[in-house]
C-alpha cells in the first residue's frame, strides 16, 4: 500500500478513501485518508466499492431492502423507476427483483401506458410486493467466496418458466468443513417489448 502510495505521489496523485477488511492494512493511515463510513437506517456501518455496500469488518456485501414509497396513483413509469433503482450487477437479489420485473412484464402486456394508473387488482398486487420488501430489509453475502488450501468446485444451476429463466453459480471449497456460497445469478422476465403504448 504505501509502495503504491509513493509511486503515484510522485505524479502529483494521491490516494485517499483507503478501506480494507483487514485492520493492521490500515495503520500508520492518516484518518483524513481513510474511507468515511455511511449508516443503514438500523445503525449498522458500511461503505460502498464499485458501487455495492460493503460492510469491511464482516467482509460482507450488504444489500438494505425498504417498502417502496410507492405514489397514490402508480402506474407502469413508477413500478419501472423503482425497479431501476436496484444496483445489483452478481445478481445477488435477483429472486427479488425478479418478482418485480414479472409485474411489470404483466403490465406491459396488457398495453397500460406509461402514465395510466393501474387498475385496481394490478395497484393491490404492487402494493403487496412493495410491503413484502419490510420482510428482508437486510441481505448480506460473503464477499470471499473460498477458503485457502480447500479443493473448490463450481456449481452452475438454471431453471425456466413462460414467465422467467435464470440461472445462477455456486462455489463450494472442500477441507475440514465445506462451504457453498452464490458466485453470482442471472435471470430475465421472458422476453418482452415494453415500447410505448398509445
Amino acid at each position: 500500500m504505501q509502495q503504491t502510495a509513493g509511486i503515484l505521489a510522485k505524479g502529483k496523485l494521491k490516494l485517499r478513501k483507503w478501506c480494507s477488511n483487514i485492520p493492521l492494512v490500515l495503520e500508520g493511515v492518516p484518518a483524513e485518508d481513510k474511507e468515511s463510513f455511511m449508516k443503514f437506517e438500523d445503525g449498522s456501518d458500511f461503505t460502498k466499492t464499485l458501487g455495492l455496500a460493503w460492510d469491511p469488518a464482516s467482509d460482507q456485501l450488504l444489500f438494505s431492502f425498504s417498502a417502496f414509497q410507492s405514489p397514490l396513483r402508480p402506474c407502469r413509469r413508477s413500478v419501472l423507476s423503482a425497479i431501476a433503482k436496484f444496483y445489483d450487477p452478481l445478481g445477488l437479489v435477483g429472486p427479488v427483483i425478479t418478482r418485480c420485473k414479472i409485474f411489470l412484464q404483466q403490465l406491459c402486456k396488457e398495453k397500460l401506458s406509461w402514465d395510466e394508473s393501474l387498475p385496481e387488482t394490478h395497484n393491490t398486487k404492487w402494493l403487496d410486493i412493495c410491503r413484502s420488501f419490510e420482510i428482508i430489509s437486510h441481505v448480506s453475502f460473503p464477499r470471499f467466496v473460498f477458503s485457502a488450501e480447500t479443493d473448490l468446485e463450481v456449481h452452475g444451476f438454471c431453471d425456466a418458466s413462460i414467465d422467467a429463466y435464470g440461472a445462477c453459480v455456486y462455489v463450494i471449497s472442500k477441507g475440514n468443513q465445506s462451504f457453498s456460497h452464490l458466485l453470482c445469478y442471472s435471470t430475465k422476465a421472458g422476453a418482452l417489448w415494453c415500447g410505448s403504448s398509445g
